[in-house]
């Protein structure tokens, strides 16, 4: 039996096996704050204009609904994220008409984060994902009425689905447009109780869906190597959308038993190989096969289909959340970041061998101050390292005295996590490009531009959100010369530190191109010929560093293995789509916990140029 809208007849039989959302306000919610559970209403019967002046009511009743999916432990979801399980439901009922549920909230970030907001009123609507079983249209009403249906998640909305009316319910994967249409009277019983819609699918039209379906699910088996499980859902005619739910579901579970069979395994890391305590124990394939694009064309369209093809890195990434207890949307693990990334050599991969730190070498590659300073990788929380302020004091002493005290005194160094974020836009056609160069030229562009953010954090940072770099940092020496460079504000910085016994042999400059430039061009002496910048890259016999990052007034001398750099590890990962969308471009921003902190002050001199 069919439906009539405007003219259009539409079959209702194609509504059954079909999945929809629906949306509900919050009410009468009961918060268990010790247990962490939230009792609350997730459907009414309340009528929902779902196509046009034609209503849907759900129809409430022991016989209607089937709990079964839910009262086994079904998820509690963020907005219908099925890679954002934020919960679990423990009971769900029927309570007069409306259904009622008792939900448990993780004790995860990005659950706590919600659970707090439903207790602060914030998030107000519930929406649940349910199948249709039975449908049945009346015409006098001109009203659908579901039957026979079946909960199978439900999720918290920050958006309902009809805020209009404050309960909605929203189709997700069929809506009129995909119902079947057909010219024609409007088929109704002349009973009060009009009959089960008849199909009006022809034959034709039922055979090439089917053979639609049984494609997008070999398809989806070819792709993930489950043949098995594709030719046991083909048989028993579950729809491709469904099959790619249980897929999904499918992947999660597995690679949550490959993490735990590995951990039980190997209780010890081999930190040599692989470079820390902070990685999650992914195998040397399993960090080839890791794919940054899938990622990031999850994050930029989080739909099924993408959730589907980036399930293993949605998974390593929520591990290695957990792992971390970093408060983070989506990180790559660091077992990713310490594996030497790949490069091309006449077109051709070269691919290369786990090795620690990969990260940090690819950092130091675009940086001028990353590969001088003495860096701390692995880090969690805070961490305080113990620093000599006073040296021990010697003492003359005759026959039986004891030695006196001295004055040996220590202090300590505290590294704080400080987030440094890049932003890079990338465009559509590059993410469609899945190729090994696609790639490589994506990270090389964020960790240039990371590299050398983290360079002009130690040098400039002024503590705070930033780390406290070099220029800010007390006890540094300082020296002002005149315009003119001459080889005395050079000799002036050397003794600055010499004074303080920290002079080195690895002592080095820092300086801008600008003040090289003024280097090769000024002698030494007034009668010589010879320039301040020396034939092998030396100034007075010590060697230079040269950067844009470097103030063009300013001459930075000293010990830059003085200077300590921590990092945490983890590298986050968001996506805004919108920003750059007119463009045909999406805007990556990836952050880096870091932190940098001086261990001898009076190491290093500054001479600054008056203009």
């Amino acid at each position: 039996m069919t439906m009539s809208e405007n003219g259009v007849s539409m079959d209702i039989s194609q509504m059954v096996g079909q999945e929809f959302e629906k949306s509900l306000a919050i009410n009468n919610s009961n918060i268990d704050k010790e247990n962490r559970t939230v009792e609350l209403s997730f459907s009414s019967n309340e009528p929902y204009a779902r196509w046009g002046d034609t209503k849907e009511v759900l129809v409430h009743t022991e016989e209607a609904i089937d709990f079964s999916r839910l009262n086994n432990s079904a998820a509690l979801l963020s907005n219908h994220n099925r890679s954002k399980q934020i919960g679990v439901i423990q009971e769900a009922w029927l309570d007069s008409n409306k259904c009622r549920a008792k939900v448990k909230f993780s004790k995860r970030a990005e659950a706590e984060e919600i659970y707090q907001d439903i207790q602060d009123g914030i998030i107000k609507n519930i929406s649940v994902g349910y199948m249709v079983l039975e449908a049945e249209y009346i015409d006098t009403t001109d009203t659908v009425y579901i039957k026979k249906w079946q909960p199978y998640e439900i999720s918290t909305v920050s958006v309902p689905a009809d805020h209009t009316v404050g309960i909605g319910r929203s189709a997700k994967k069929k809506n009129k447009n995909n119902i079947n249409h057909q010219k024609g009277e409007t088929n109704m019983s002349d009973n009060t109780t009009p009959a089960i819609a008849e199909p009006t699918i022809s034959p034709a039209d039922t055979l090439k869906a089917e053979r639609a379906r049984v494609s997008e699910i070999n398809a989806l088996a070819n792709e993930h190597n489950v043949r098995e499980l594709a030719d046991e859902h083909i048989n028993s005619d579950t729809t491709a959308d469904a099959f790619r739910s249980l897929l999904l579901s499918s992947i999660a579970t597995r690679n949550k038993a490959t993490l735990a069979q590995r951990a039980s395994a190997s209780p010890i890391i081999d930190t040599a190989r692989s470079g820390g305590a902070n990685t999650i124990g992914m195998t040397d394939n399993e960090v080839r096969s890791y794919s940054w694009i899938k990622a990031l064309e999850y994050l930029s369209n989080p739909t099924a289909k993408n959730a589907e093809r980036a399930a293993f890195e949605i998974e390593m990434s929520e591990t290695a959340i957990r792992k971390l207890g970093k408060d983070a949307t989506f990180m790559v693990p660091a077992d990713v970041l310490q594996r030497g990334f790949d490069t091309t050599n006449g077109g051709s991969l070269v691919g290369t061998e786990l090795q620690p730190n990969s990260f940090i070498k690819m950092l130091e590659n675009k940086s001028i101050i990353l590969p001088l300073v003495k860096k701390l990788t692995g880090l969690q929380g805070n961490i305080d390292i113990p620093m000599q302020v006073a040296g021990s004091s010697a003492y003359w002493i005759g026959e039986g005295e004891d030695a006196p005290d001295g004055d040996y005194a220590t202090s300590k160094i505290t590294l704080s996590p400080k987030t440094v974020a890049v932003k890079h836009d990338i465009s559509r056609k590059m993410l469609l490009n899945a190729t090994p160069s696609a790639e490589q030229l994506i990270k090389d562009d964020l960790i240039s531009a990371i590299a050398l953010e983290i360079d002009r954090a130690i040098l400039y940072g002024i503590g705070g959100k930033q780390p406290l770099g070099l220029n800010s940092t007390t006890g540094v020496g300082t020296f002002t010369f005149a315009n003119d460079l001459a080889l005395d504000a050079f000799i002036m910085l050397e003794t600055l530190i010499s004074q303080n016994n920290a002079d080195v042999n690895n002592m080095r400059y820092l300086l801008n191109p600008v003040m090289r430039g003024m280097a090769k061009s000024t002698p030494k002496t007034a009668q010589g010929e010879a320039m301040i910048w020396e034939p092998n890259n030396t100034i007075n016999g010590y060697s230079t560093e040269v950067s844009n990052q470097i103030d063009a007034v300013q001459v930075i001398f000293g010990d830059f293995s003085q200077i300590l750099l921590g990092m945490w590890d983890g590298l986050s990962l968001q996506v805004d789509p919108y920003t750059k969308a007119a463009q045909g471009a999406i805007r990556i921003i990836a952050m880096q916990d870091v932190d940098v902190a001086v261990k001898r002050p009076e190491a290093f001199a500054i001479g600054t140029r008056t203009v």
